[in-house]
């Protein structure tokens, strides 16, 4: 069946609240079907990996399944894109995908 052959998909909780998003390292393997569950807690934040063309902006209490690319290996920085008061520059992350 066609299901037998599909990649397995993996979820992975995140957290955004000032100023930070948990966990900030978010592993994945290369070609691996990856998708975050993003719950804002505290202040609206965007959760961005340029690199991958992610940019997602979450709310407080909002709840958004969000799609990880892993076409690609490699390491990726993950960072909030909304301007979000005195933390907003150390809000971020790293994605890191393995061959």
């Amino acid at each position: 069946s066609p299901a037998a052959t599909a990649p397995a998909k993996r979820s992975i909780s995140v957290t955004a609240q000032n100023w930070s998003f948990s966990p900030a390292v978010i592993t994945a393997k290369k070609g691996e079907m990856l998708e975050v569950e993003l719950t804002g807690v505290s202040g609206t934040h965007g959760f961005s990996i340029p690199a991958l063309g992610v940019n997602v902006p979450i709310a407080p209490g909002e709840r958004k399944t969000v799609t990880i690319p892993t076409e690609n290996a490699g390491t990726f920085e993950l960072r909030c894109s909304i301007p979000c008061g005195e933390g907003h520059l150390d809000m971020k992350g790293t994605v890191v995908i393995g061959e």
